[in-house]
């Protein structure tokens, strides 16, 4: 057996070949660039996304943890794997110039969140359309809040992998995922890529401190005490933890970044507020840091006599995000065809992020990288003349990666991540085969394998690749296709996976009422994608996948269409009836009739499979369902059909 030329031979080939126009999500990133939303407000946001996902045909799981996502794409046994985007923006006012800044005052998208977004969804419609080259479950997280390090925890809190009541009984699935993928544009050269094992991004906790004191006039301290006194010793106590507290090959920042207390000069406090925040970079650490920071707190104020312990608030806290050494390996190999010498991500650590809480309580592998989103010639310039320093960074006022590399670079990396850890096959082939040892028309083989012949099975092969590619439902994947050379007018043969599960109708008795719920939504589910995809041949003509007849037993001969109109379709099924009126009158105003009743209840074709019987349906003992079998008789129909 030959190879088929047009086959992808490897996972950046799938890239290459299902890769969606750009030009679509440049203007996606363009919009939510000028329409940023902060943390906890991201609704616009959502909505865009989620009307993206569900024209795409995914199962998308809305308002998890506030405004995050959650789409699943289904396509049978396989690993699942999770790729997570953040939304949010910054309290910041733009300075970029850009023609599509923001419109929202000081807020901007400065982290470039945008730019997260739209390379998921960018990627997201790319293995959409590759699904016939692989199998198991894609999981598309967006998540809100994550400047707040709130968003993943809260997702994962509102029931991000756990099966939850919906109203009328039925249930939403979110699988817990076998890898969690996530990315950051970063300052680095559009089209670059680092990424690297171990420590990745430090935890990150933050506090608000209040000191209190006693105020008074400044001229009379000794009948006051000052807590800018004790403040000010915290803050000088605060730079011995790293020197004296921890080891000197371990590594910690202790930061005061706000300290406000009074308003005049001759006035003495009543209190004082510092804003500390702490990074670590090893859980131990990290314990070890804040546990002396309390302490010290505590200890100067009870020393400066201040009149009641100090108020330690948290205010925000990031995990620490720690790359899993095997997943990294397999990705630096997937990602060095597309982007070269993969560096480390050495030096980038002192940043955080809450991506890590999507997998880390739950014992998930995960692996965290970064893209540039630097003009490749202004990188240059500023690489000779030593001058990257002055480039504008994340959280700048003056942030924003160059769209077309950038969106690029981050939906091949997203894209080929996944399929690195999705379960792909390269094993499409064609052979000639003369003959059958079997009389039915299909037979089990060893290896989990079909074997299916018959007159449809030419348009089967065409129809089980392009429905799973196209409109995403769960099929066999066809392996190898044969004919007869000397008669190519015959029966082919289609070998295929043999898909897991039972019989809809043998294993619904058996199924538990959570399951069938299941079996119910996941129908309802699969059944509206395959009607929302378009025909190729025009919103009005009745035809195959391949614009030709349709193979139906639901028709007087088997075979109907193409018809280019409904009008055309409701004279061929009624044509058989013609002799038993006594006039052509008759039959004509019974036709007429027909057309107009059924134009207007439901006019336009949906894609249909034509013999959808229990037995055509598989699924598990969860309610799962596992496949859809027989597809050589679905074609674009008539909606009412």
């Amino acid at each position: 057996m030959n190879a088929t030329k047009s086959q992808p031979k490897n996972i950046v080939d799938i890239v290459e070949r299902y890769r969606p126009d750009l030009s679509e999500f440049e203007e996606i990133y363009k919009d939510l660039h000028k329409n940023p939303e902060l943390g906890t407000k991201e609704k616009r946001t959502a909505g865009i996304i989620a009307k993206c996902l569900i024209k795409g045909g995914f199962d998308v799981h809305d308002n998890i943890g506030g405004y995050g996502l959650a789409a699943v794409l289904r396509r049978g046994d396989g690993p699942t794997v999770l790729l997570r985007a953040d939304m949010d923006a910054l309290a910041l006012e733009e300075e970029t110039g850009l023609d599509y800044k923001s419109t929202v005052p000081n807020t901007m998208h400065a982290c470039g969140h945008d730019m997260h977004v739209t390379c998921l969804l960018t990627a997201a419609k790319l293995l959409n359309a590759a699904r016939s080259e692989w199998s198991g479950t894609l999981i598309c997280v967006f998540q809100p809040n994550e400047e707040n390090g709130a968003g993943a925890k809260a997702m994962v809190n509102d029931g991000l992998y756990k099966v939850t009541p919906q109203p009328g009984g039925v249930y939403k699935v979110i699988p817990k995922p076998d890898v969690v993928l996530g990315q950051h544009v970063s300052h680095m050269k559009a089209g670059t890529l680092s990424i690297g094992p171990g420590v990745t991004l430090s935890a990150a906790d933050s506090f608000k401190v209040t000191i209190h004191g006693r105020s008074g006039h400044g001229s009379q301290p000794e009948n006051c005490i000052d807590p800018i006194v004790i403040a000010s010793s915290i803050v000088v106590r605060l730079q011995s933890v790293v020197s004296r507290v921890i080891s000197p090959s371990d590594s910690a920042v202790v930061t005061c970044g706000s300290f406000h207390g009074g308003e005049s000069e001759n006035a003495i406090p009543d209190r004082v507020v510092l804003k500390l925040n702490v990074r670590t970079q090893n859980d131990k650490v990290r314990e070890k840091v804040l546990s002396a920071v309390k302490r010290i707190i505590k200890a100067e104020c009870e020393a400066g006599g201040a009149t009641q312990p100090p108020d330690i608030e948290p205010t925000s806290r990031f995990p620490l995000t720690e790359n899993d050494p095997k997943i990294v390996d397999k990705l630096h190999d997937a990602f060095k065809p597309v982007f070269g010498d993969i560096p480390s991500v050495s030096g980038m650590i002192s940043g955080s992020e809450d991506f890590s809480d999507l997998a880390r309580p739950h014992d998930i592998p995960y692996a965290f990288w970064f893209f540039g989103g630097t003009d490749e010639k202004k990188w240059d310039d500023a690489v000779k003349n030593d001058t990257v320093h002055l480039l504008p960074h994340n959280h700048s006022a003056k942030f924003a990666p160059v769209i077309r590399p950038t969106l690029k670079a981050g939906s091949d990396a997203m894209a080929i991540a996944a399929l690195t850890f999705l379960k792909v096959t390269f094993s499409y082939h064609y052979c000639g085969w003369v003959g059958f040892p079997f009389d039915n028309q299909i037979a089990p083989l060893p290896f989990g394998l079909l074997l299916k012949w018959s007159d449809g099975t030419r348009l089967e092969e065409v129809l089980a690749t392009e429905v799973c590619r196209a409109a995403g439902i769960p099929t066999p994947k066809i392996t190898c296709y044969g004919d007869h050379p000397e008669t190519p007018h015959a029966p082919i043969s289609i070998l295929m996976t043999r898909l897991p599960g039972k019989e809809l109708g043998e294993a619904y008795e058996s199924l538990s009422t959570d399951a069938k719920a299941t079996v119910l939504s996941e129908l309802k589910m699969h059944l509206a994608t395959i009607r929302q995809w378009k025909s190729p041949w025009g919103d009005t003509r009745i035809c195959s996948i391949t614009g030709g007849p349709i193979r139906s037993i639901r028709v007087p001969n088997h075979i109907v269409g193409p018809c280019e109109t409904s009008d055309e379709f409701h004279d061929y099924l009624l044509a058989p009836a013609r002799n038993s009126f006594s006039s052509e009158e008759k039959f004509e105003e019974l036709l007429q009739r027909a057309r107009k009743l059924r134009t207007l209840e439901r006019p336009g074709v949906k894609f249909t499979h034509g013999d959808l019987k229990h037995h055509n349906i598989l699924v598990d003992e969860e309610g799962h369902v596992r496949g859809f079998l027989d597809w050589e008789a679905a074609g674009w129909y008539p909606d009412f059909w």
